[in-house]
């Protein structure tokens, strides 16, 4: 990475399709991935779908080392804490039925939302 001042970053946010439903009969399913050494990324989360009633029931997976197929891959090389929101694949999943229609609206302003929270959070708590 050539960023001279990657040492600054306090942490990185990714998010993959997030506004499909893998389970259809769950609409507010979604994985939430989450450097394991930062359990305050958990915890933060549940208090904001509590405190925002937020409609999300994530499958909480820390991680020790969040360096899978995506681009939070990179950061977790390098040390930073990564928040990866995930929903799992879906049938239509790189094919040409993966249309705008079957977007969950919902989902993604809620995801949306819990994710503005959680960056709020990295840039202002001094220890997490």
């Amino acid at each position: 990475m050539n960023y001279p001042d990657i040492k600054k970053v306090k942490g990185y946010l990714n998010y993959d399709m997030i506004g499909r439903n893998n389970r259809e009969d769950q609409p507010d399913y979604f994985v939430y991935f989450y450097t394991a050494a930062h359990q305050a990324f958990g915890n933060w989360l549940k208090k904001d779908i509590e405190d925002y009633r937020l409609q999300l029931s994530p499958d909480y997976r820390a991680w020790d080392n969040p360096v899978g197929g995506s681009d939070n891959g990179t950061f977790a090389k390098l040390g930073i804490p990564i928040i990866w929101y995930h929903t799992d694949a879906h049938p239509d999943y790189h094919l040409p039925g993966d249309e705008a229609p079957k977007i969950n609206w919902m989902k993604v302003v809620d995801i949306t939302k819990a994710s503005f929270l959680a960056m709020w959070k990295l840039a202002n708590e001094k220890k997490y």
